[in-house]
């Protein structure tokens, strides 16, 4: 069949993204949700001119093939897969990701499914890159009551579907630790309610360690609650932020907490902020397995921040990032042998993002993160926010726990954050995987929200790209391994209709890879 230029030629449209990364020639179809690979050079090279062409060009993807010099019996087989491939670069809905109908919005419409109580604004530590202490006083003494805690559990049950199996907090600060006897009550609250409800819970908590002894490590434990412990590295670099208030490191005392933790529950979980100047992710993920953590590790580039005062540099999240990622490229083949072999990664770069590529719903009904979605935060007067990064931002308070949210407040906080990625983003190839970014990063301090910086876009972007081209290179090499990650019985992989190529396929060991020892 002959498909002619113009007057045979479907609509082919610009919503996919071509590219090549880690030996993959890949198509992204944006709107469909679909990795596509494509098996030709030249054809690869017909569609990244496509994707590049200015709008008014006047040409179609068949007129360029038609302008080469390729003998005709490629014209033709190019032109046969251009056509078969049309239907996955046409928009069908929207530009941007999904945005709840703010319309819509009441007391039925607001789905709570975990909540996260700001049980102390009170610190022990001074940490540098600390991003409340640019808000409020760091010497806060303020800690949540009982009654506000109780309160905001039964505000949790209020908001939560009548199917939800679960009632879930999670205790944070601050230093959670400082107000222990409000953590006890509420964990008893939540046990007798459940019951009550005909539910289970489970909580967890995020302390620095400083203050942790093996009675209350025992009572966590025993009561469902996993322990989060922070710790940023070895002592040369955890000790150069996260100090007491007289400039004292607290690492020593932080591997304590580690131990106990390890030795009480049979497990240690950590989470990690990454500094300029810092250990490299690979050199993190090492001491992290020699400290007898367990993967995969909560690792995450320094927030912005400004000078503390105390002639410390500010960090800037954007550059922050930019050295996350380009290390991140140096261990995904690692990543992937963890995943292959059947162990949990170290640091898990892929799974989220298979697992977002493999979702049979269309891309722009997902959401960045649960703030607000299915989760909120609570601060220690009551006042609830969309996530703990939020508190205590007041110009995105949604809200108390006493009257429920404030629908307007709710309405506007979705309503500021599309409108300020709506012309940055829509026209990149990524948007439906970022999702406009993290929330908090957005935001400004007079509640509204400002757009993400090229260096942050053009980071995630060279990261998608390898996750997509793992993910291709996955579903032909691994694929069984590839759906049990992703929890479907088929990864979401289109073969390139291309007439004689290659299609595309769908897509223990004990000691880990010797380079993260």
């Amino acid at each position: 069949m002959t498909h002619t230029a113009v007057e045979s030629a479907p609509i082919f449209g610009r919503e996919f993204h071509v590219f090549r990364a880690q030996g993959e020639r890949v198509m992204l179809s944006l709107d469909h949700a679909r990795v596509i690979e494509i098996t030709d050079d030249r054809l690869l090279h017909i569609l990244g001119q496509w994707e590049q062409q200015p709008q008014d060009t006047g040409l179609n993807p068949w007129q360029m093939v038609d302008q080469t010099n390729w003998p005709e019996e490629v014209k033709e087989e190019i032109k046969q897969s251009l056509h078969d491939l049309a239907p996955y670069t046409v928009r069908t809905a929207g530009m941007l990701p999904y945005m709840p109908d703010v319309a819509e919005f009441n007391k039925n419409t607001i789905r709570i499914s975990s909540i996260t109580l700001m049980v102390s604004e009170a610190c022990n530590l001074r940490c540098r890159y600390c991003y409340t202490g640019l808000q409020v006083d760091a010497h806060s003494t303020r800690l949540m009551s009982e009654e506000i805690a109780h309160q905001a559990i039964e505000m949790e049950i209020s908001y939560m579907s009548p199917e939800a199996p679960a009632i879930r907090a999670t205790f944070f600060g601050g230093e959670p630790l400082l107000n222990f006897d409000v953590v006890r009550s509420t964990i008893e609250y939540v046990k007798r309610r459940a019951k009550e409800t005909g539910r289970v819970y489970s909580f967890t908590l995020t302390t620095n360690g400083v203050l942790l002894t093996e009675p209350i490590a025992r009572y966590l434990h025993e009561n469902k609650c996993s322990i989060l412990l922070s710790i940023d590295g070895p002592a040369w670099i955890h000790d150069e932020h996260r100090i007491y208030p007289n400039g004292k490191g607290c690492h020593a005392q932080v591997v304590e907490a580690a131990n106990l933790i390890r030795r009480v529950t049979g497990a240690l979980n950590i989470r990690a902020t990454q500094t300029p100047g810092g250990p490299t992710l690979r050199e993190l993920c090492r001491y992290f397995y020699e400290l007898g953590a367990t993967p995969p590790y909560l690792i995450g580039p320094v927030m912005d921040t400004k000078a503390n005062g105390d002639g410390s540099v500010p960090f800037d999240f954007s550059d922050s990032l930019r050295r996350n990622v380009m290390e991140a490229d140096e261990i995904r083949p690692l990543c992937l042998q963890d995943l292959i072999a059947g162990r949990t990664p170290l640091y898990d770069i892929y799974s989220f993002g298979f697992k977002r590529l493999n979702c049979r719903t269309p891309m722009r009904h997902q959401q960045h993160c649960s703030a607000c979605t299915s989760g909120t935060a609570v601060g220690a007067d009551g006042t609830l926010y969309p996530c703990h990064r939020f508190w205590p931002m007041t110009g995105y308070a949604l809200g108390n726990v006493r009257t429920g949210f404030d629908i307007q407040a709710y309405s506007t906080y979705f309503s500021r954050y599309h409108q300020a990625v709506t012309s940055h983003c829509q026209d990149c190839w990524a948007r439906f995987l970022c999702l406009g970014g993290c929330y908090r990063f957005r935001a400004t301090e007079d509640g509204q929200f400002r757009p993400p910086a090229k260096a942050e876009c053009d980071s995630i972007r060279h990261s998608w790209e390898r996750t997509v081209s793992s993910f291709l290179k996955m579903s032909k090499e691994n694929p069984d391994i590839l759906k049990r990650i992703c929890g479907q019985e088929d990864p979401n992989v289109e073969p390139c209709m291309n007439p004689g190529s290659a299609a595309a396929s769908v897509a223990p060991v004990n000691d880990r890879p010797q380079g993260l020892r």
